[in-house]
């Protein structure tokens, strides 16, 4: 698996202008090995949408990805998905689903995580579980960090990540996951899982 060179269409790199534009966002031209992102600023948050690509052999996949650092205070972690995607990893987990109380949303998706009785809490956000609702395939997670190509983060700061396999095309959807990260880094904040402080961590 490698990384390679990064190319940015001209009606991409349009759209994702015209959406930060919208969200009173920062929009920021990337380069040769570095794609485009929007930063939205939310208090002491910032939450980066950017693309990736990753050569496995003769195919080349691309990824969209949305991240947001944040102060942890007890150590959460969640990965949710749609049910039928990413079955390799319920395979893995499957003893360890955590249900939330609400049959509809019980019934599409798959909830892996550390503590049932605040996910609970967490997923009891209807707002939440609507804006999961409008994506068909997505991985939703709580990094430590971001591997060792990634950024490193200091002691008690995590990731909030949402991740679809290629180029997100559709405005209202892009606005709907910084929605998502926006209301869950509240959310979190609302638990007492997370503190409103800055981070200090700078993203690559």
């Amino acid at each position: 698996m490698a990384f390679g060179k990064h190319f940015f269409p001209p009606q991409r790199r349009a759209l994702w202008s015209e959406v930060s534009r919208e969200l009173g966002a920062e929009f920021i031209r990337g380069g040769v090995w570095k794609s485009d992102r929007i930063v939205a600023r939310l208090q002491q948050w910032e939450i980066v949408m950017d693309a990736y690509t990753v050569h496995t052999g003769q195919v080349m996949m691309e990824y969209t990805r949305f991240r947001a650092p944040f102060v942890s205070t007890d150590g959460i972690r969640f990965r949710v998905y749609r049910k039928g995607f990413l079955n390799w990893l319920r395979l893995l987990f499957s003893r360890n689903d955590i249900q939330v109380g609400v049959p509809e949303f019980d019934d599409a998706f798959v909830i892996h995580g550390n503590r049932p009785e605040t996910l609970s809490r967490f997923f009891a956000n209807a707002e939440i579980r609507n804006l999961l609702s409008v994506h068909k395939r997505f991985d939703f997670k709580i990094l430590d960090d971001e591997g060792w190509l990634g950024s490193k983060f200091p002691q008690g700061v995590d990731e909030l990540y949402f991740e679809v396999s290629g180029a997100m095309r559709d405005k209202q959807l892009i606005k709907a996951v910084f929605s998502l990260l926006s209301v869950s880094l509240k959310q979190l904040v609302a638990i007492g899982s997370a503190q409103t402080a800055a981070t200090g961590v700078v993203l690559k």
